[in-house]
Order: C-alpha cells, then sequence, then structure tokens
C-alpha cells in the first residue's frame, strides 16, 4: 500500500478531505522544532486535549514528528513529555513512527566545520584562554540566542564535551553514538531522511524499520538516491520512501525559496523569514518560488513507479492551499491532487524490474554524493593533499571510492549531457542517462539478496567477491545486452523506468531535459529538448500509450516515441 503523510496543522487539517487528499491509508506529521512558541510545540500541541491527539484517536492513522533535528538549529534539546510520547504509542501502536532524523549524517560534517571555525576565531581573538571559555560563553548565548551558534545534530552543550573528528572513523563514530542518543531520549523509533551523505547501511543496522530520503532540487542524483534505498530496503525487508523538498533558486534577496501558494504569512514551521519574503514579494507571485511543479510531478511520479512506499513533504501546507477557508489548491496543490488521484487509480502497476545489483564494498558505511573527486566524507582520500588537522583514509578504501566512482558515474550520467546553469533549471537531481533504471545498489555483506539478481556488477574490488559470483558483469557488458533483457529500448537518451506484471511490462520515459525555471515568473519548456526516439523491440512485446503526455508514431516501418521536454509517458508493453 502507498501511503502519503499529509503535514497536519489545526487550521488545514479540514482542507485535506475536502480535496479528497486524505486517503484510507494515508498518515499525518506534525512538524516540530526544539524552539517553536511554547503553544506550537509537541507538549502543549499534541497533548491528550489537543485537536491532534482527538483527530489521531479518530484515525488510527500512521503519524510521526518530523523531525527530532536536521536542516534547523538544534542548540539545545527540547525535553519531549515521556508520557504523552507513551500515551500516542499506546494509541498507535505500530502505526506511532516515531521522529524524522533529518540529514542527519551530512549536516553533522556541516556543523563540524562550522565549530571548527569559530574555534580558530575564538582562539585568534582570545590568545591563551582555553576552549572551555569559548563554550561556556555559547551555552549562555543560546539560552536568549538559538543562532549563537549554528549546530544541527548536537546541542551546542553536547558539543562542549566533544572532539571533532580527525578521521572517518572517528566521524562515524560520533554518528552511531548520536543515532542511540535520540533514539534512547525519547525511546522511540527514528525515521532517517538522507541527503547528501547516504546511511542506509547503519540506519538499518542500528534498527531504522523505514528509510526517506529526501529528493528534490537540492539533492543530487535522485535516480542514484532511489536505486540505493530501495536495493537497502528490499535487502533488509523493509519499506522505503521519499521525502520531497520543494526548495528552488536563489535570487538576489533570498537563498532559496519555496512555492508559497498561501494568502496567510504564517506557514507550517513558523519560519519568519517567509514572513518577510511574502511582504518583500508582495505583486511578484509567491506560489511560483522554489522548483518547477514540472519537476515536482516527475519526481513524485517517478518515485511511486520505482517503488516507494510512502511520500512525506518538507513543506505541505502554505504551498498546497491558497487560503484556510474554502481551501483552494494552489498551483502546488493541484499537481499533488493529480498525483494522488494517479496512485488511487492505479494502485498496482507490478513491481520494479531491477535484474542487475550494482554491489559496493562492506566496509562504505556511507555513500556520499557531495564529495569532491579527492575527498570522502569531505576528508582527503590517499594521495591527496592533507587538509589541517584531517587524517588520509587507507589506501585501500580510497583505491575503491575513486573507482567505483568513476563506474556510478557512467551508469547514471548522459554521454551528452547539458551543462546547464544550476541556479536556472532544475535537471541536475533528476537527468536523461545512457542506461535505464534496472539496478538496486546494495553492500557486498547483502548475501541473501544478492541471490535475486539476474547480475551483478561488482563494484567491491574484492577478491574473495569476485570469486564467489559467476554472474558479474561490467557497465560496457551489460549496455550490449540491453536488448535481450528488457522488452523494448530506446536509441536516443531518456529516463526510463520498467515495472513487471506477469509477462507485462509497464514502461515510464521522462524526459528530464530542457525546463527553465526562474524565481516567481514561472517555469516554461524548451522544445530544443525534446526527445524523437526509436523504439527498439525484443520480437515477442509490443507497445500502446497508457498515461502521460508524448506520441507513439510508426515513420517508415519504425515505431517513434516523442516525449516533450519536461515530460513523463507510460507505456504498457504487452508479450505477443
Amino acid at each position: 500500500m502507498f501511503r502519503f503523510i499529509h503535514t497536519y496543522t489545526n487550521e488545514s487539517f479540514e482542507g485535506l478531505f475536502k480535496n479528497g487528499l486524505f486517503r484510507e491509508g494515508d498518515g499525518l506529521k506534525m512538524m516540530h522544532k526544539n524552539y517553536l512558541p511554547d503553544e506550537k510545540s509537541f507538549n502543549n500541541y499534541a497533548s491528550k486535549d489537543s485537536k491532534l491527539f482527538s483527530v489521531l484517536k479518530n484515525l488510527k492513522c500512521p503519524f510521526y514528528i518530523d523531525r527530532f533535528q536536521g536542516g534547523i538549529a538544534f542548540p539545545y534539546a527540547y525535553d519531549f513529555d515521556k508520557e504523552l510520547l507513551e500515551e500516542y504509542k499506546n494509541l498507535l501502536g505500530e502505526n506511532f513512527w516515531g521522529f524524522q532524523m533529518h540529514e542527519w549524517a551530512s549536516n553533522h560534517r556541516g556543523e563540524m566545520e562550522r565549530v571548527e571555525e569559530a574555534l580558530k576565531e575564538f582562539k585568534e581573538n582570545n590568545k591563551g584562554l582555553p576552549e572551555s571559555v569559548f563554550w561556556k560563553e555559547k551555552i549562555e548565548a543560546v539560552k536568549t540566542d538559538v543562532m549563537a551558534l549554528f549546530v544541527e545534530s548536537f546541542s551546542v552543550e553536547e558539543w562542549s564535551e566533544l572532539k571533532i573528528p580527525k578521521n572517518t572513523d572517528e566521524f562515524i563514530s560520533n554518528l552511531y553514538m548520536l543515532w542511540e542518543r535520540r533514539k534512547n531520549t525519547v525511546n522511540s523509533p527514528l525515521i532517517p531522511a538522507d541527503s547528501y551523505h547516504m546511511a542506509p547501511k547503519m540506519e538499518i543496522e542500528m534498527g531504522a524499520k523505514l528509510l526517506l530520503p529526501e529528493v528534490g532540487w537540492q539533492i543530487g542524483d535522485t535516480r542514484l538516491q532511489i536505486a540505493y534505498y530501495r536495493g537497502m530496503a528490499k535487502a533488509a525487508k523493509i519499506p522505503w520512501g521519499v521525502y520531497y523538498e520543494c526548495w528552488g533558486a536563489q535570487d538576489s534577496s533570498f537563498n532559496l525559496t519555496i512555492p508559497h501558494c498561501s494568502d496567510s504569512i504564517n506557514n507550517e514551521w513558523s519560519e519568519y523569514d517567509l514572513k518577510e519574503q511574502m511582504e518583500e514579494v508582495t505583486g511578484n507571485k509567491p506560489h511560483l518560488g522554489g522548483s518547477s511543479r514540472s519537476l515536482q510531478d516527475r519526481i513524485w511520479h517517478y518515485a511511486y513507479f520505482s517503488g516507494a512506499e510512502v511520500m512525506g513533504e518538507e513543506y505541505g501546507v502554505c504551498n498546497t492551499f491558497k487560503n484556510f477557508t474554502d481551501f483552494e489548491l494552489g498551483e502546488y496543490g493541484l499537481v499533488k491532487k493529480k498525483f494522488l488521484d494517479f496512485t488511487s487509480k492505479y494502485s498496482d502497476l507490478g513491481k520494479t524490474y531491477t535484474p542487475v545489483a550494482i554491489v559496493l564494498p562492506e566496509e562504505m558505511k556511507i555513500f556520499s554524493i557531495n564529495d569532491d573527486e579527492d575527498s570522502y566524507l569531505k576528508y582527503p582520500l590517499s594521495g591527496a593533499n592533507n587538509s589541517g588537522s584531517k587524517e588520509n583514509l587507507n589506501e585501500n578504501l580510497s583505491n575503491k571510492i575513486r573507482a567505483l566512482r568513476k563506474v556510478i558515474g557512467e551508469i547514471f550520467s548522459s554521454e551528452k549531457e547539458i551543462k546547464e546553469p544550476r541556479y536556472a533549471h532544475d535537471s541536475a537531481c533528476m537527468q536523461n542517462s545512457r542506461f535505464p533504471d534496472i539496478f538496486d545498489i546494495i553492500h557486498e555483506d547483502n548475501e541473501e539478496a544478492l541471490s535475486n539478481y539476474e547480475y551483478v556488477i561488482d563494484l567491491t574490488y574484492n577478491d574473495d567477491f569476485k570469486n564467489k559470483y559467476s554472474n558479474i558483469i561490467t557497465a560496457n557488458q551489460l549496455k550490449g545486452k540491453l536488448n535481450e533483457i528488457l522488452p523494448i529500448t530506446f536509441k536516443e537518451e531518456l529516463h526510463a523506468v520498467y515495472n513487471k506484471k506477469g509477462e507485462n511490462f509497464y514502461v515510464m520515459c521522462l524526459n528530464n531535459r530542457g525546463v527553465i525555471n526562474e524565481n516567481y515568473k514561472g517555469e516554461y519548456c524548451d522544445s530544443n529538448f525534446d526527445v524523437n526516439t526509436e523504439i527498439i523491440f525484443n520480437e515477442d512485446f509490443s507497445a500502446e500509450l497508457f498515461e502521460g503526455e508524448g506520441n507513439l508514431t510508426k515513420e517508415n516501418g519504425k515505431f517513434m516515441l516523442n516525449l516533450p521536454a519536461g515530460k513523463w509517458i507510460i507505456l504498457k508493453v504487452k508479450k505477443n
């Protein structure tokens, strides 16, 4: 069952039902940060006599708190009412999903750099004073200023007792400690929502029962994320989904923007910089902020078609509804409604066909997608120039990481990739490719799962593993076998996903190029990026249009697919 987890607020809850957005099986989540006004914090907003508690008592649907930490300042720990949490556990049972740990690994990496810089500045300006003075000042400061030192994973007080990791082993050790500390604090499940530092291997090891990677305009390659989390979730026999961020391009006034459709300046996160944004852009169509609606539409349908069982949003109220009286849907909300209707109409489109496993080294605890070529988790690889107190990663793992990055790049990138301006286009997170999405990514110690794949691309660089599997294949060898493995292939590059149902297939094709999006001006699709490609059939199959925007034609005896820029289509491929 596919579940959409809707953002709950007292003001907007009615609108979910008025617009048919909430379906059987869906869930709710409450936005939370540890420095909200008291009336909006968990202990008050979710109290036993609250509207939220009453709603959940009636629905008994999945519920979680978004978030424990990550993406927001974490200057001090919020004291969650343990008895109230137990009430929710008793009320909902397995439908109490706990707390989201948001970008927890990459946030910790980022805050380390800020802590290092702040300490360096303190020492330069206060010769002879011990670090304890620095931390005492910061602990006192956060009582009145939550941004005194911007940390996102460990609190300022916790940092005063930590040492800055000098290498990857110490960094990963910190992450284990962080996860267990947060889990024990609330005695509740944790839902990881990773972005750049993908850590499902660690999360599954520490008991995660749901993987929910963050996808959207800011994050690298969604296709790589989905292949990894789908593979790891299947290996662990747990569900996975996606958490969508609607952020988009910066402009001269703001670092990042969102589509703000509501006529109210309030939003579910109580982020007051958005209030300033609304005031400054009055008349400039703030609903057109954030990434494109084309990207929202493509990435949501793609995730669902690829097997996602759960979907949540970073913003889901102020961007969905135009107001909180008649709850008219804004542009973002209309895309959401169309998508949810699609998932209700097509609740079974088969299972994503992934006959190939890309296998990573067992010791690679985190798969990072934002390192430069000479670093791993921002630490220098062996042979790279050392940086400050950071130690080089050992030569063996360094060589493996360099080699596997090359192969991953060959598989998930395009031979004719267009270098488009990062802040004007949104093709960076979803790309067309020379290979279709027929891969899961797992680690070499997932032996039981490996028996389910027809082919293995070995990125372990481990002789024992190589000698153990007879179905190892290179990316180049696989390229030559695609016409044998798949019912149809395409001459031109696009983005294709295959779902198998019985002997037949549903094939989703996406054209991720050509969408131009500018803040508050909207988007348009450049027809120069339309794809017109011949379909190559395995002789046992035929195809017809099923859903989406595009055309099938027959020209000079050849079947052609025309797919406009920024659009998707699903073909039903039948066995003759």
